[in-house]
Order: structure tokens, then C-alpha cells, then sequence
């Protein structure tokens, strides 16, 4: 009945708005203002944290959770000295509509801390933009920090937008003047604030019911419209068994689906099982203490995987430069990259090919594993038997101590070529030897922070078989070239 009330006022106001263009929208609405969360349909889960980060807007000490919501799925960062609690900070979050998740998973990629409540922003009460959220205590605590939030998110899914549609300021401008009204004061400083302003009005409409929404767009349709591409999901990830993508100048990816799942992530054999059966040194027994204990991981959402690890012809037309140590020959593996520089490769690939509901990514060391083994669980994915790896992998007896072009040896169960051997393929976690003892169950991304990146595979250069097993991880400092280094590229689901 209050609601009832409420929109008939609001009625009302929108036909005396027609008449003057000079009223604000949001000073229409305001009476919505009043119940805006009260009926919120979001509800997030907590699937992993606290973990100890230091986070990226001043590098200070906070803790770190991983939450989701229906499909979505992001962190929640809090600097240690606010006093802020996560529950709080929930509380807020699951004040806006589902939508404005999307949001939150877009500041959420490596380096990000998704959701960020910091002690001080400087005089600010908060930022968002291209990869940030940032939002100081107290404007958590108080009664407003849901509108901010909703404000906040509209900055970044502009700059979301801007990246596959640079003209997307262009048409708010055009909206705004077709429109012929003002959102607020505030937002009348600049297009992109008018934007923002209307994500937050959107949010308190939105959260009001579907009367209240269609209230909206009757004041303004071109924002609306607008609006609603910003925050509408990505197309849905194609669901055939292999795709190619074209990379331009001849040149095409080809990608393997990799089925959601689960499986028992890490080696089920102890470190002196390992040394005694492959006959290692026993120096190895410490080393290999880093794949236990083997636990269970779900992969919950299906993701592609290069069918082969990326070539030197790849990386050149998306990169424009030759880094590899091996050449003379067509489809070598790209080696001699970097981590960081493997980062750069994915974010040019995102930028220059568009492909449906597809984000490139590195893997995450639990994608590796899952589609190495593909549903295997023996020590490689063809078996136990070490004889056998000559038909499966380059390595250092049968190399010649160089790479060799991809696909000349047979797939694993789930048709990806030269997963063990080679080339090894950077991941895109931070290494930590323990971090096995506290992985989550569902979807692991590794440690926060770390000095080194995760790498898997083997190569050709290395000998003893334990290198090849499915399980075995190595590691080494992000900036580091080597000519063992390679890539192979997975595409995730986009939010």
C-alpha cells in the first residue's frame, strides 16, 4: 500500500515533468529513496577468505574474501585498520539489484581487489573506474553506501563499455540532450557523472519494482536504453565441442571446450611414493611436498582451451614482436616470454579479437590440472607407465634439447596437444608451496600475493619423467624470459 502511495505521487510528478524540462529526475524519484534495499533480491555467498592481501590503492595490509552471486562471481577486500566487517560490508552489496554484480565482477580480474573499503581515499568518499571500486569505512557503515556503491559501478561500467564501444560517451551525450532533462545537480558537472548518477537512480527504481522502473524510462528512454546495454550479461559462452578464432594475417586459434567438473586436484601419491616408483633422487622428496595433499576441486563453469600451445606466427600478429630463442621453423611454440608479458599478450588479444561471450585468459593452475588430466587420475594423463611418454611429449631424450612444432604428438584424452612437453605454460596464479592446505573447494585462483607465478607442463629441455605428471608444479618470478616458457590461452565465460 506505502509503495502504491508512493507511485501515484510519483505519477503525478512525472506529468508536471513532461511540462518542465527543468526538474531533476532525481529530485522526482526521491521519495523511492526512502525504502531503497529494503526488498533486495541479492544474496551473496562467501566461497573463500580471509586471506591476507596487500591491496592496490597504497599497497596497505587488508584481507581479502571471494564471494559470488548466481553467476557471478568476485571479491570483497577490506583494509585491516577500518574496523569494517564483512558482514557489513555484505549487507551493502546485497542491497543492489542483481544486475549491478556485473559490476563487481569487472573489478575482480588479477591485480584487483574487487570491492575495496579503504580507511582514507584521500578526501574522497569513493572512486570507481577501469578495474576499482574503492570505498572508504564510513561511507559503509552509514546509510548511504548501497546509492554509492550503485554510483560508483555506473564509472565502470561505463569504462567497460567504452572498451568494446568507444563511442559510448558520445551517445550518453545524445541521450542527455534527447532527453532534455537533468538527472541532478551533481551529475549536470559531466556526462560521465550524469551517467553515474543515473546508475544510481536506476538502482533505486530497479530495487522499487517494474512500476517504478517503467517510471524511469517514461522520464528518460535514451539513458534508459543506454543503460540497460551497460548492464545487460554478456552473450552466452558458445557451447560447440571446438572453436577458431581469427587472429588476422592468416593466422587462427583453435580451442578445446573443457567441460565443468570435478577431480581430485594435486598428486595421490606421497613425495617418497613419487621418488621411489620414477627412481628420482631423493632431493625430490621436498620439492614434490608442494602437489599435497591432494584435495577435491569443482570447475563449475565450462571454459575453452587452446588445443595447442600458442606459436611464434601467433604471438607476432598479435604482439608485432619475435621473442622466441628457437626459430627456423613454421607453428614452434612461442618461448622466451615472461608472465607479465603473457598478461600483455592476453589483453591485446581481448582488445583486437571479439569473440561471443568468450574473455581470453590465462588458465588458473586448477583449469590446468582439470584438463591435463581429462578425467584421468593416474600420474600422467595417458597412465602410470613413464615408457610411455615418448609418444605424448617433447622432453630431454627424445627433443634434441629444442621445441618442436605443436601437434606432432598424440593429445590427451581431451584432444589438447602438447599439454605435457615442449613448451612449460604459465598459469595464471601465484605460487605458494602450502597453498594446497587451504585452497577452496570451488573454482580456485590461488594466493593473493606471492613473489612467483605458477608454471605446468615441463618442457623440452627437462629430463626425469616426474616433470610431466599432471600434478607436478613449478614456478619462477614473473619478469623472468626463459626459453622454456610458453603460453596456452583458455577462454572463460564473460559476467
Amino acid at each position: 500500500m506505502k509503495m502504491k502511495i508512493i507511485a501515484v505521487a510519483i505519477i503525478a510528478l512525472v506529468v508536471t515533468a513532461e511540462a518542465k524540462s527543468q526538474d531533476q529526475i532525481v529530485t522526482l524519484l526521491r521519495p523511492l529513496y526512502k525504502t531503497f534495499g529494503e526488498n533486495g533480491k541479492t544474496k551473496l555467498k562467501i566461497v573463500a577468505g580471509p586471506e591476507d592481501v596487500e591491496m592496490r590503492n597504497g599497497r596497505v595490509a587488508g584481507q581479502r574474501w571471494i564471494a559470488t552471486c548466481g553467476n557471478y562471481r568476485f571479491k570483497l577486500t577490506i583494509e585491516s585498520v577500518t574496523g569494517v566487517t564483512l558482514e557489513e560490508l555484505v549487507k551493502r552489496i546485497e542491497q543492489l539489484p542483481p544486475s549491478y554484480m556485473k559490476a563487481c565482477v569487472a573489478v575482480s580480474d588479477e591485480g584487483e581487489d574487487g570491492i575495496a573499503v579503504y580507511a582514507s581515499l584521500g578526501g574522497s568518499r569513493a572512486h570507481g573506474g577501469q578495474g576499482y571500486i574503492n570505498i572508504v569505512a564510513h561511507a559503509i557503515t552509514g546509510p548511504l553506501g548501497a546509492m554509492i556503491i550503485a554510483h560508483e559501478a555506473g564509472h565502470t561500467l561505463d569504462q567497460v563499455a567504452r572498451n568494446t564501444d568507444p563511442k559510448m560517451m558520445e551517445k550518453w551525450e545524445a541521450a542527455i540532450m534527447t532527453d532534455k532533462m537533468s538527472i541532478s545537480n551533481y551529475g549536470d558537472h559531466s556526462n560521465g557523472e550524469d551517467l553515474a548518477e543515473f546508475a544510481q537512480v536506476y538502482a533505486v527504481c530497479e530495487g522499487a519494482g517494474q512500476e517504478q522502473l517503467d517510471m524511469l524510462e517514461k522520464l528518460s528512454p535514451s539513458r534508459f536504453a543506454l543503460w540497460q546495454q551497460m548492464l545487460a550479461p554478456a552473450p552466452a559462452m558458445p557451447e560447440e565441442k571446438e572453436i577458431t578464432v581469427d587472429l588476422g594475417e592468416g593466422q587462427k586459434m583453435e580451442f578445446v571446450l573443457i567441460p565443468a567438473g570435478e577431480y581430485m586436484m594435486g598428486s595421490h601419491e606421497s613425495p617418497a611414493e613419487v621418488v621411489e616408483a620414477l627412481k628420482l633422487p631423493k632431493i625430490f622428496v621436498e620439492y614434490l611436498k608442494n602437489e599435497c595433499p591432494q584435495h577435491k576441486v569443482r570447475i563449475t563453469k565450462p571454459f575453452y582451451f587452446g588445443k595447442y600451445e600458442v606459436t611464434h606466427e601467433q604471438w607476432k600478429t598479435v604482439m608485432d614482436t619475435e621473442p622466441s630463442y628457437h626459430k627456423g621453423e613454421e607453428n614452434l611454440p612461442v618461448e622466451s616470454v615472461s608472465w607479465n608479458e603473457a598478461r600483455q599478450f592476453i589483453g591485446k588479444l581481448n582488445r583486437q579479437v571479439k569473440h561471443p561471450g568468450i574473455k581470453f585468459s590465462l588458465p588458473t593452475e586448477a583449469q590446468w590440472e582439470y584438463a591435463c588430466r581429462a578425467g584421468t587420475t593416474t600420474r600422467f594423463h595417458f597412465g602410470d607407465d613413464p615408457k610411455l611418454l615418448d609418444e605424448y611429449a617433447w622432453y630431454a631424450r627424445n627433443s634434441g634439447m629444442k621445441v618442436h612444432p605443436i601437434g606432432l604428438k598424440k593429445p590427451n584424452p581431451w584432444g589438447l596437444y602438447d599439454i605435457t612437453g615442449n613448451v612449460h605454460e604459465w598459469c595464471i596464479d601465484w605460487h605458494d608451496s602450502e597453498y594446497y592446505q587451504r585452497s577452496p573447494a570451488e573454482d580456485p585462483a590461488g594466493p593473493a600475493t606471492g613473489a612467483a607465478r605458477v608454471t605446468r607442463g615441463g618442457s623440452f629441455y627437462d629430463g626425469p619423467p616426474d616433470y610431466f605428471r599432471c600434478s607436478d608444479r613449478y614456478h619462477d618470478h614473473p619478469d623472468f624470459h626463459y626459453y622454456r616458457y610458453g603460453i596456452r590461452v583458455a577462454g572463460n565465460p564473460r559476467p
